[in-house]
C-alpha cells in the first residue's frame, strides 16, 4: 500500500508464492512520461518493497543497486 501511495504510477503484482531463494514473488509495473521517468519511478518502487527506500533517501541515489551498504 505504500508503494502505490508514495508512486501512484506503480502497480505492483505479487504472486502470492512462498519466499524461496532465486524465486519471483511478483513484480511492479510502471508508466511515465518519459522512460528515464518510469525507470526512476520503478527503482524508487522496487527499492521501497525491499527495504532499500530509506537508504536511497538518505545517500540520495537514483539507482538502489549503486547504494554503499
Amino acid at each position: 500500500a505504500e508503494v502505490m501511495a508514495r508512486h501512484p504510477e506503480a502497480k505492483v503484482h505479487l504472486y502470492g508464492k512462498e519466499v524461496r531463494p532465486g524465486r519471483k514473488l511478483g513484480h511492479v509495473t510502471v508508466t511515465g512520461a518519459t522512460l528515464q521517468d518510469a525507470r526512476r519511478a520503478a527503482d524508487a518502487a522496487v527499492a521501497l518493497l525491499r527495504g532499500d527506500a530509506a537508504l536511497m533517501e538518505e545517500t540520495g541515489a537514483d539507482d538502489p543497486d549503486t547504494v554503499d551498504r
